[in-house]
């Protein structure tokens, strides 16, 4: 029957909230667990389709026994129904969720919003809705904090909409990184800094193809700027300063004019001791070439030279073929020309490597690819590597990094005005009013008597 699931009897509106509660406790817990282990796992996306299934529809027959018993839900009821929904990516329906709730009256508050937020991860064309939640948050009279804005930044970089996501930094991020305080409720964590970098990246090319503008690309790379200074103020060390200074190079690769920002930058990695990528360098190649004017051909020596002398690195596809646009339009120096013939023969060595023995092209006799046929040229061309893939880090909720703000409040030793207002004199006629201690009471803010004897 509808009044008992699993063995359980339902029989009052609190047995309902109990037994939901612990269900999606436990279903939350399940779906979640691990899925903090390696950046990039959303474990909900790669459970079995019929074990999201099942958990769907325990949760959707649970949440029916409000209609069956003609209950109104709570507000941790909705919670917790949006915790299974969210935690197991089914985006398309966390906006009925919110659409009943706003109909049935249902009041929302931060938590659950938070959830409605980790739910449209995966909506595409979300990007707008989160805004508009965020905005809707603030005319509620609701405490937006870390956390909300951090899952708003993870859909942007998720859905790369540049657009959306420097909109949301124009509005809610711009004032907090510009402070020079850190420490308060509210500031931005590293997390934050990454997924807007990454919305900024990933984001570029559509911005480029649909803005004719130059001021829309000009501001999100002063937004990187700043947001790049505030790590380095802020946040010295960090665990993902890897992935922000690869997407911060991105950004130099695709701007105009922009190869002086990404030649600092790249030297400042390397003086911290930053874990240096082929992706970094090849969009320093590719703002060298993007910069006509405050270009060189030195430029593109000096980063071919360090691509040389780094042990860790090697030229991959995306190497060449920004070498070739510095070769358009700067040109290159007889070393460059050296070393461009020295990073192809070790990435052609790399590809052939990782391929199968069956896979391997060997030239016909000892000497150069010279020898080889063309086809058997294309195939060794075919074997360099590509840059590694970028992926958005999947943080869920119960892993979020957030700032713990704890008030220690000592009743006691608060100085107290005989009338309740706070603070000290401001002039000669406040002096003239009578002050009380109330330490070493026994009970806070509460005394007989006139208080004008602790002066």
């Amino acid at each position: 029957s509808a009044s008992n699931i699993g063995g359980t009897s339902f029989e009052t509106s609190d047995d309902i909230s109990a037994n939901g509660r612990r269900f999606v406790a436990d279903v939350a817990s399940a779906v979640m667990a691990g899925s903090n282990k390696s950046l990039g796992a959303d474990a909900a996306l790669s459970l079995p389709e019929e074990l999201l299934a099942n958990i769907l529809a325990k949760a959707d027959e649970l949440w029916t026994l409000y209609e069956y018993f003609d209950y109104k839900p709570t507000n941790a009821s909705l919670r917790n129904y949006l915790k299974v929904i969210a935690s197991i990516g089914q985006s398309d329906r966390v906006l009925a969720i919110v659409e009943y709730a706003h109909s049935n009256s249902i009041r929302m508050d931060e938590e659950t919003y938070l959830w409605v937020l980790f739910g449209l991860r995966h909506l595409k064309g979300s990007a707008r809705l989160v805004s508009d939640f965020i905005r809707k948050m603030k005319g509620s009279g609701l405490c937006v904090g870390e956390q909300h804005h951090q899952a708003a930044l993870m859909s942007f970089a998720l859905q790369g909409d540049a657009s959306a996501a420097i909109e949301f930094y124009r509005q809610h991020l711009a004032l907090l990184i510009a402070e020079k305080r850190h420490g308060g409720a509210g500031d931005v964590t590293v997390e934050m800094c990454l997924y807007a970098l990454q919305a900024f990246a990933f984001g570029m090319g559509h911005l480029l193809e649909r803005s004719t503008n130059t001021k829309d690309v000009e501001e999100v790379l002063s937004a990187a700027k700043d947001i790049m200074a505030y790590l380095d103020r802020n946040h010295s060390a960090f665990d993902v300063k890897g992935p922000i200074y690869e997407c911060y190079f991105m950004l130099c690769g695709n701007a105009t004019e922009a190869v002086s920002d990404a030649h600092s930058m790249i030297k400042k990695a390397i003086a911290e001791g930053c874990d240096i990528s082929p992706r970094m360098l090849n969009h320093t190649l590719l703002a060298n070439a993007n910069s006509p004017s405050t270009g060189s051909r030195h430029i593109t020596e000096e980063i071919l030279q360090m691509l040389v002398a780094i042990p860790t690195l090697y030229a991959t596809a995306e190497t060449f073929t920004a070498l070739d646009h510095c070769k358009a339009t700067h040109g290159l120096s007889s070393h460059s020309d050296q070393l461009w013939d020295q990073l192809l023969s070790e990435s052609i060595t790399i590809g052939q490597t990782a391929q199968s023995e069956s896979d391997r092209v060997v030239p016909r006799s000892e000497g150069s690819a010279d020898q080889l046929s063309d086809a058997e040229t294309e195939r060794l061309l075919a074997s360099i590597p590509s840059d590694a893939p970028i992926t958005v880090p999947f943080v869920p909720i119960h892993a979020m990094r957030k700032h713990a703000v704890n008030f220690h409040l000592r009743v006691n030793d608060i100085a107290l005005m005989r009338h309740g207002q706070g603070g000290g004199p401001v002039n000669k006629e406040a002096r003239k009013i009578k002050y009380g201690s109330q330490r070493g009471q026994q009970k806070a803010f509460e005394h007989k008597g006139s208080m004008e004897h602790h002066i």
